[in-house]
């Protein structure tokens, strides 16, 4: 671990948690602040989308979440003519059944704080804390570093002013970043004032405590109760008449109970315990850099949209996880700043993308406001039509963010195609079905057989089975080497080029095809700390390749494959633009 921290992180939500525990997985040590002094209760962006989940699990701390969990959820729409009658119940989010490659494909709902205290276990179990009640002023750059002014709330609830130098300073502070502003860059996009809701987390009797449920009983009003998971624990969305979200301002919980009534048209529906509420409306805007000098901005600090479609912490946390293993290998001198220059280039594109993906959600949820007649429901079955306003809450496979990608980066390389042909692709958040390259997410692949494995580490004895996705960690690059047999020779050739690059910071893997004869003492002492045989064949499929292809793969710690190369040239190339100084 780097003795004092020199990476100061000024927000202590999902994102800076995420971006905070993954630097301390790199041996860097962190301040992280939070300007409120007491860590907030809200649900907020509860929905964790897959290609999230993964990172977590890389990060070691999925199965924690996955404790507060909920999933499945349908979208429960009410009769405006008889409010107690369901007139339709679909899924909220496309179920995408899990393959080899992606085995991950159900959104999970969990509420923020919980997700955010799973995070701060794991952060103090690193040796860390979340420093409440301290506030970022303002910020300086100098050449070799950053000068930042810090309000410290005390005990008795007064404030010092302390100086400190950090060597950079990432912003995951929300919308109204300070971190931004004091760098000086610009937030470009609109606000749409006449697009209010205002949302509520409370304790509520009387809905059954799962899905959805949703009434609208006129144009200009919508009522949602999202169940979280917790007992009677929903979120209420209202967005209301102008004379409901005028009562709604007033935050009084006959006032709330009113608009409830009212809205659904229904008595039985009971509210108490309000922990936290707040007019939202959305604020559609992307900062034109992501980086000035050595500082950084990060999830909403960069980016704010519609929550529509649940792309907000979950592209956060792709932003920190993307920037974090390239500030651990500069701060630990093992590159130059240069590298940091790649995160814009690959993350910007991304939520360019994300901003036209939610805002047409948002738009079209906005526009479905008024529930179709019903008039011609009835039909000699009894049956009732499915009411085109829940086409606006279908969430598919895109927002799962498994396609995302940054084929165009300047740090990656894939040796197969040409360069204009290699970095081909319809758009940022990619197309379901289609083969690996780099730049993209690195499939899993099961069912490898663990012929070798280091001696103090792996998930599976050797004999036993494991899974790309248990091999990948957050401080690491992996270099599967997809070796037949006869070219077993070659691969010990890679095996020890691969010394000149720090241990610490690369994982060699030989992967062997199901039909290898070759065993662990045929292997000999090669310097590979894993070596599997791809029993199932899922890994050369997942990657595209053919049992008697010799191919290199190098997949970073972010879980994003780096490098299609076939030698120790390829090899050299890839890692000069990582450790290239």
């Amino acid at each position: 671990m780097t003795d004092r921290p020199k990476i100061l992180i000024v927000g202590s939500g999902p994102v800076g948690s995420i971006l905070a525990l993954s630097l301390l997985k790199n041996g860097v040590s962190v301040r992280i602040i939070e300007k409120d002094v007491k860590h907030h209760l809200g649900t907020r962006g509860p929905g964790i989308m897959p290609r999230t989940l993964e990172l977590e699990h890389f990060l070691g701390i999925r199965k924690d979440i996955e404790k507060y969990s909920i999933s499945g959820s349908l979208v429960r729409m009410y009769d405006p003519k008889d409010p107690y009658r369901v007139v339709s119940a679909k899924p909220m989010g496309e179920k995408v059944p899990p393959t080899p490659a992606y085995p991950t494909g159900t959104p999970l709902t969990v509420p923020q704080y919980l997700h955010e205290s799973v995070l701060r276990k794991h952060i103090e179990d690193a040796g860390s804390k979340i420093d409440l009640g301290v506030a970022l002023v303002g910020l300086h750059q100098v050449d070799d570093g950053v000068l930042v002014e810090l309000s410290e709330t005390r005990d008795d609830g007064s404030n010092t002013i302390v100086k400190e130098k950090y060597d950079f300073v990432i912003g995951t502070d929300g919308g109204h970043s300070t971190v931004r502003k004091s760098a000086g860059i610009a937030f470009l996009g609109e606000t749409r004032d006449d697009d209010k809701m205002h949302i509520v987390d409370c304790k509520i009797e009387g809905l059954e405590e799962k899905d959805i449920h949703t009434w609208s009983t006129n144009e200009r009003e919508r009522i949602l109760f999202r169940y979280t998971g917790q007992p009677k624990s929903f979120q209420v969305i209202i967005i209301g008449t102008d004379e409901h979200m005028e009562l709604a301002r007033t935050k009084e919980l006959s006032k709330i109970q009113q608009i409830v009534n009212e809205g659904t048209g229904r008595t039985d529906i009971v509210i108490s315990d309000i922990t936290w509420q707040g007019e939202w409306r959305p604020n559609i805007r992307m900062a034109e850099h992501f980086q000035s000098g050595r500082v950084f901005v990060a999830g909403d600090a960069a980016h704010t949209h519609s929550p529509a479609g649940g792309q907000g912490l979950n592209s956060g946390a792709m932003d920190v996880f993307n920037l974090a293993w390239k500030l651990a290998l500069v701060v630990k001198g093992h590159a130059d700043r240069k590298l940091l220059e790649s995160y814009e280039l690959e993350r910007l594109p991304v939520i360019s993308e994300m901003l036209k993906i939610s805002t047409g959600l948002h738009e079209k949820i906005r526009g479905s406001l008024l529930p179709p007649s019903l008039s011609q429901s009835s039909s000699s079955s009894g049956d009732v039509p499915t009411p085109s306003p829940m086409d606006a809450f279908a969430r598919g496979r895109k927002l799962f963010q498994l396609d995302v990608n940054c084929r165009w980066s300047p740090i990656v390389l894939d040796e197969r195609f040409s360069e204009e042909e290699a970095t081909k692709q319809p758009n940022a958040y990619g197309t379901e079905g289609h083969e690996a390259r780099a730049g993209d997410r690195a499939p899993d692949a099961p069912n490898l057989l663990v012929v070798k494995r280091p001696g103090n580490e792996g998930k599976a004895e050797v004999g036993g089975e494991t899974r790309l996705h248990d091999v990948f960690t957050p401080d690491k690059h992996t270099i599967l080497v997809f070796v037949p047999d006869k070219f077993l020779g070659k691969a010990k050739a890679i095996l020890e080029e691969l010394k000149k690059y720090p241990s610490e910071l690369i994982r060699p893997a030989l992967v062997l095809p199901a039909a290898s004869l070759s065993s662990a003492t045929a292997i000999g002492d090669a310097s590979a700390e894993y070596v599997f045989k791809d029993t199932a064949g899922h890994a050369y499929t997942g990657y595209g390749l053919k049992e008697d292809e010799f191919q290199i793969v190098v997949v970073r710690p972010d879980g994003v494959i780096g490098a299609f190369v076939t030698g120790k040239d390829g090899v050299a190339k890839y890692f000069s633009f990582i450790f290239g100084k």
